[in-house]
């Protein structure tokens, strides 16, 4: 399982994605658009309970997602 913020001009955003049968998977519903402020400190926070993964950004919830595993 991979979370990653991506500060890409065409699609700012947080994103959860995992393997399955050896090919990365990138759910539609795993992300969210999210204004990635550069060379700015930034916190990135987890928070994870058996298959629920939220995450945080500047301490604000961001995305709640279910792991399908």
């Amino acid at each position: 399982v991979s979370v990653y913020a991506s500060a890409y001009a065409g699609e700012q955003k947080i994103q959860i994605a995992y393997v399955s049968e050896g090919q990365w998977v990138y759910p539609v519903d795993a992300k969210v658009q999210q204004p990635i402020t550069l060379n700015q400190p930034n916190d990135f926070r987890l928070v994870v309970r058996e298959r629920l993964v939220n995450v945080y950004w500047n301490e604000k919830l961001v995305l709640a997602w279910m792991l399908p595993f």
